[in-house]
């Protein structure tokens, strides 16, 4: 009877040294359970093979660990995707590991084991997990207050632009009264659902459900772009909403 065991890799980050450990790892089990095999069978067939797809489109495959040598492709280009497969067909064994970058394509992140012999599969799975479980969780805030930050982002820009519109208007006409409330700021509010949809989009960016670290030092921004951020939505963002707020309320109680 033949067994199966996955699991679904989530909110993780995956630096060059995580992908080589659980590659060497993959290929230790792999090669254990090859000499088990050739004990019986000199001649299993089995297939060992490695993949990395990089962001130019370049697609690399080997039956070796040299794609991930130090200076090798993980250091030197953006990498995409990631795939690690090990099959032993005449005893129905497979051993998957997938790992793509959410900023690209997302879907499909997991680690596969399937054999006959349940000891081995129960215990090859939770040797990968564990090695899985090791790497750094990916911050919450992409995923839990996404919806929050657009929203006061784009509230925020559809509010900016109605004002210096309406502003500029009062100015040039004597009879026009500016104000938080008037009814003439209400279709600069398709500014702000215009802001929330491209503020999500981009903080979606910043923080990808998997995000694999790779490529030169100058040319992994995300960091960068992270800090800069939430240096934006602290020191201005956040701000300029509570004055905002509390101008409307203001504007509320003198009426």
């Amino acid at each position: 009877m033949k067994e199966k065991r996955s699991f679904e890799i989530k909110s993780k980050i995956v630096t060059p040294a995580d992908v080589r450990r659980i590659a060497n790892l993959f290929y230790d089990i792999s090669s254990e359970y090859v000499n088990s095999v050739q004990k019986n069978d000199p001649n299993a067939d089995y297939r060992r093979g490695f993949k990395v797809v990089t962001t130019d489109g370049t697609e690399y495959s080997t039956a070796t660990l040299d794609i991930f040598k130090s200076e090798g492709i993980l250091d030197s280009k953006n990498v995409q995707e990631i795939e690690m497969s090990f099959w032993v067909y005449k005893l129905n064994t497979d051993i998957s590991i997938r790992l793509r970058d959410s900023r690209y394509n997302g879907w499909g992140n997991r680690i596969s084991v399937e054999g006959i012999e349940s000891t081995w599969v129960s215990g090859t799975f939770s040797r990968l997990l564990e090695c899985v479980n090791s790497w750094k969780n990916q911050s919450s805030i992409g995923k839990k207050y996404k919806w929050l930050i657009s929203v006061l982002i784009g509230l925020l820009l559809g509010w900016a632009i109605g004002t210096v519109v309406l502003s500029i208007i009062s100015v040039f006409s004597a009879k026009f009264e500016f104000s938080w409330l008037s009814p003439y700021l209400i279709p600069f509010m398709g500014f702000a659902g215009f802001g929330t949809f491209v503020a999500e989009h981009y903080i979606t960016k910043l923080w990808p459900e998997i995000e694999i670290v790779s490529g030169p030092e100058h040319s992994r921004e995300l960091s960068k772009k992270r800090r800069r951020i939430t240096f934006v939505l602290t020191a201005i963002v956040l701000p300029l909403t509570l004055g905002v707020l509390g101008s409307i309320i203001g504007t509320i109680i003198a009426k």
